[in-house]
């Protein structure tokens, strides 16, 4: 798994909202009226388009869209849901596997 700095987390549109305390449709109105900064990247053959904290963070300073910014709270709450990479953490519950018949 690849390490980023807190500065070069990659962030889509539903992680920008919840930086800045928005709607998603906000942030995808933002990006319609090209406000937002061209994104850093493409997945998904392209059509998923995303971000660096960093560079989402300034440009809502620069543009006064930070009012509701709480970035600890907010990356805790982004980050929440990526995967341990420490092996200790990892806890797998029992699993029921029936063979296929031959």
């Amino acid at each position: 798994m690849t390490q980023y700095s807190q500065e070069d987390q990659p962030v889509g549109v539903y992680e920008i909202s919840l930086l800045l305390g928005v709607e998603p449709a906000t942030v995808s109105s933002w990006r319609q009226r090209k406000n937002l900064p061209q994104p850093a990247g493409h997945l998904n053959k392209g059509r998923t388009p995303f971000w660096k904290t960093g560079e989402i963070l300034s440009w809502a300073n620069a543009t006064g869209r930070n009012k509701k910014i709480n970035v600890e709270q907010a990356t805790n709450q982004v980050y929440s849901s990526i995967p341990s990479t420490d092996i200790n953490d990892v806890v797998v519950d029992d699993l029921e596997w029936t063979a296929p018949e031959l």
